[in-house]
């Protein structure tokens, strides 16, 4: 029976076969020029900061998988941050159940793809006054190895209220897009575990 390979979800959130323990965060990080053949898993993920973001923490995030490695059984576990879940399509999956913060997979086949959106209270304040949102790690993992992952991350926030002040993961140049209206997108392919600290700074009139 084969054996699922570990994936790492964003916003302290991660997808695993069944009793699987977290690996090392941030080792043997390196970018890829080419898409391997088969295409790896794909991560599509959209983060939605606004004005409530401030008060309460709150952020919703959407989130995509594509590609799936085919599975009898695996979970997506979430963090106790988590306050809202759902799943909003599952496809080439033989049963998808969610139990408190988790999300129970069944049968997972090729060409299986799995989307959520939850609310997750990580929007923090940080020493400098600013705001910070971490998300990560980003990995798939399969004993003391990676495999690659693409990850396209989007993040919209209030320009009018918020300052894109950098993205703490040296990411490679001309995979970060910045927007004058609130938008980041990032594109990246990659093995190893990756780390993104977003941070801002609020506007002052």
């Amino acid at each position: 029976m084969r054996s699922a390979i570990l994936l790492f979800l964003a916003l302290g959130i991660f997808s695993a076969p069944l009793a699987a323990q977290e690996g090392p965060a941030d080792e043997q990080l390196h970018f890829l020029d080419q898409v391997p053949s088969p295409a790896p898993h794909r991560q599509e993920m959209h983060v939605q900061v606004d004005a409530q973001s401030l008060r309460t923490g709150l952020v919703r995030v959407d989130q995509c998988h594509y590609n799936l490695d085919p599975v009898p059984a695996a979970q997506v576990v979430f963090g106790e941050r988590l306050k809202a879940l759902q799943v909003t399509r599952a496809e080439n999956i033989g049963q998808v159940r969610v139990e408190g913060r988790s999300v129970q997979l069944r049968d997972v086949a090729r060409n299986a793809v799995l989307c959520l959106r939850t609310v997750n209270r990580v929007f923090d304040r940080d020493a400098d006054g600013g705001y910070v949102i971490r998300n990560g790690p980003f990995m798939r993992r399969f004993l003391d190895g990676y495999f690659p992952l693409q990850l396209h991350y989007t993040l919209s926030y209030p320009a009018n209220l918020l300052r894109f002040k950098g993205l703490t993961s040296s990411v490679p140049a001309g995979t970060l897009d910045v927007a004058r209206n609130g938008e980041l997108d990032l594109k990246v392919l990659f093995e190893g575990a990756l780390r993104l600290e977003t941070r801002f700074d609020p506007v002052t009139l």
